[in-house]
């Protein structure tokens, strides 16, 4: 997942990549025992592992973004205006508190 900062003028800043959700719980599934990727709902406080492992890979990208943003408003003295491409955009907009 790229996350990218361009300030006003149309400069690129800089960005970070890290891994999509699929990739988060894949790592975690072939690391530790018992696990096996979810089909869990994003929760605000899980009560089941399922649930758990998908709101803990919602929350890390949505947390990214927020850092993001706040790196970019620090630097550009103004909130970014904030753009979602790509195919997981829909599951992850209800997660962000960044507005798109």
């Amino acid at each position: 997942v790229p996350v990218e900062a361009i300030d006003a003028s149309g400069k690129f800043l800089g960005g970070i990549i890290l891994p999509g959700h699929g990739i988060m719980l894949r790592a975690l599934e072939s690391g530790t025992a018992g696990l096996h990727v979810p089909t869990g709902d994003v929760k605000d406080f899980p009560t089941n592992t399922s649930d758990a492992l998908t709101s803990g890979g919602t929350f890390a990208i949505a947390g990214a973004v927020q850092r993001m943003v706040e790196n970019t408003t620090r630097h550009c003295g103004e909130a970014p205006e904030c753009i979602m491409t790509g195919g997981a955009g829909w599951k992850m907009g209800p997660s962000m508190s960044v507005r798109f």
